[in-house]
C-alpha cells in the first residue's frame, strides 16, 4: 500500500487528482453565459445537421469563432450525449493538459520545488480552473498557446528541432481555434524576447518561413473550404467584425477604461497578484534566468494588447495566467515568505479527499441545457467550494 503512494506514482495521482478537480463539476451548474450558450448551440446544430464545415447559429451563419472547439463539443456530445457535460467535457481535458504541461515545464527548468508551488498558485488563481469549465473556444487557445510557447523555449535552450516542430504545429491548431491572434501575440512575445536578449539577428535559426508554412497547413484548407462554401461571407464576417472591429470598438457591451484588463489580471490571480511588482523587480534583475524575462515579456505583451483593444473580457487575460505565475513563484521563493511542510501526514489529505466526495455525493442536480434559476446560483457556490478542497489536496 505504501509502494503505491509512493513517490514513483506521485505524477498518476496528481494527473488523476486533476481530473476529479476539472471534470467532476462540470454539470455542477447550467449553460447560462451568452458566449457559452452561442457556441454549444452552434456545436449541436453541427452535431444535429452533419454539416462540420459551416458553423450556424439559430439557422444563421456564424462567424464568431473558427470550428476547433465546435468538433471537440461534438466530440463530447457522441461520447456523452447533449448536455452540459459533453459540451464542457474536453475543456476540462485540455485543462488538465495545461496544468500538466506547466507543471512539467517549471519542473524541468527550475526544479521540482518551485514546479509544486507553481502548480498551487496556479489552481488557486480565482478564475483559472472555472475558465476550462466552460464549452468556449478559450480553454483550447491557452492550451495551443502555452504549450506553444514552452516547446519555443525549450528549442531556444536545447535546440532539438522536434520541439521547434510542435511549437507551429501547436500555433496551428490555436489558429483553428481564435483565429490570427493565435500567432500575433505568441510572435511578438518571442520577437521582442530575441530582441533584448539582443539575438534578434538569430531570427532565422528558428526558421519562421517553414514554420508559417506549417501553421497554414494545419490552419489554411479550413479557412478556403469555409470562404468557398459560404461565397466570403464567413471570412468578411469573422475578420472584418470579431476581430478588426473587436479591437478598434466595444462590441456586446464589452467596454471599458484602459485599466480594466489590469484589474482582470490582478483579481485572476489573487492573492498571489500582491507579488507581481516585486516579482516583476526580480525577473529584470535576475538576467542570468532567461525564463524569468521570457516570462514577463508574454505577460507584458498580452496584457498590453489587451488593454488597448476596446473590448474587454476577462478571459482574454488568462493565457498569461501560467508565465506570471513562473516568476512570481521565483519571488516568493527567493524571500522564503511562500512555504510549506510534510508534517501534515498522507492520511490527513486522504481524509480531507473522503470529506469532498461524501459532500460531493450528497448533492444531486438536474441536468437542463439551460437555467436561470436561483437554485443554480446557490449550488454553483456549494460546488465552487468543493472544489477548492480538492485544489487544497492537490
Amino acid at each position: 500500500m505504501n509502494l503505491f503512494f509512493s513517490k514513483k506514482y506521485a505524477t498518476i495521482w496528481l494527473i488523476v487528482l486533476l481530473l476529479i478537480l476539472f471534470i467532476g463539476f462540470l454539470n455542477a451548474s447550467p449553460i447560462y453565459i451568452l458566449d457559452e450558450a452561442q457556441f454549444t448551440e452552434a456545436s449541436r446544430e453541427m452535431f444535429v445537421t452533419g454539416n462540420f464545415w459551416v458553423p450556424h447559429f439559430n439557422g444563421k451563419l456564424y462567424v464568431d469563432k473558427p470550428p476547433l472547439q465546435n468538433y471537440f463539443s461534438i466530440l463530447g456530445f457522441a461520447l456523452f450525449g447533449i448536455n452540459e457535460f459533453g459540451a464542457r467535457f474536453f475543456s476540462g481535458i485540455f485543462g488538465v493538459l495545461t496544468v500538466m504541461t506547466t507543471y512539467l515545464f517549471v519542473k524541468d527548468f527550475l526544479g521540482l520545488r518551485t514546479a509544486r508551488k507553481s502548480l498551487f498558485i496556479l489552481l488557486s488563481s480565482f478564475f483559472f480552473v472555472q475558465q476550462f469549465q466552460l464549452a468556449v473556444p478559450d480553454p483550447y487557445l491557452i492550451y495551443f498557446c502555452s504549450a506553444s510557447l514552452f516547446y519555443f523555449y525549450r528549442f531556444y535552450v536545447r535546440r532539438n528541432p522536434k520541439q521547434l516542430l510542435f511549437c507551429y504545429f501547436l500555433l496551428g491548431l490555436g489558429v483553428l481555434t481564435k483565429g490570427p491572434v493565435a500567432i500575433a501575440l505568441p510572435g511578438l512575445s518571442i520577437a521582442l524576447f530575441l530582441l533584448i536578449n539582443k539575438e534578434i539577428k538569430t531570427v532565422f535559426s528558428y526558421y519562421p518561413i517553414l514554420g508559417l508554412i506549417g501553421i497554414l497547413v494545419v490552419a489554411a484548407p479550413w479557412y478556403w473550404c469555409v470562404h468557398e462554401l459560404t461565397h466570403g461571407a464567413w471570412t468578411n464576417g469573422f475578420f472584418m467584425v470579431n476581430n478588426l472591429e473587436r479591437f478598434s470598438g466595444a462590441m456586446q457591451g464589452h467596454g471599458g477604461p484602459f485599466l480594466v484588463t489590469w484589474g482582470y489580471v490582478l483579481l485572476g490571480l489573487f492573492p498571489f497578484s500582491l507579488f507581481l511588482p516585486q516579482a516583476i523587480k526580480n525577473a529584470l534583475k535576475l538576467k542570468e534566468q532567461p525564463i524569468l524575462l521570457f516570462s514577463l515579456i508574454i505577460g507584458v505583451v498580452f496584457i498590453l494588447f489587451f488593454s488597448l483593444s476596446a473590448t474587454k473580457f476577462s478571459h482574454f487575460v488568462r493565457t498569461l495566467f501560467r508565465k506570471q505565475m513562473v516568476f512570481t513563484q521565483q519571488r516568493l521563493e527567493q524571500n522564503q515568505c511562500f512555504c510549506y511542510s510534510n508534517s501534515c501526514g498522507s492520511a490527513s489529505y486522504w481524509r480531507l479527499f473522503w470529506i469532498a466526495i461524501r459532500s460531493k455525493s450528497r448533492r444531486k442536480t438536474k441536468l437542463r441545457f439551460v437555467a436561470h434559476s436561483h437554485s443554480h446560483w446557490k449550488f454553483n457556490w456549494r460546488s465552487f467550494s468543493l472544489q477548492r478542497k480538492i485544489c487544497l489536496l492537490v
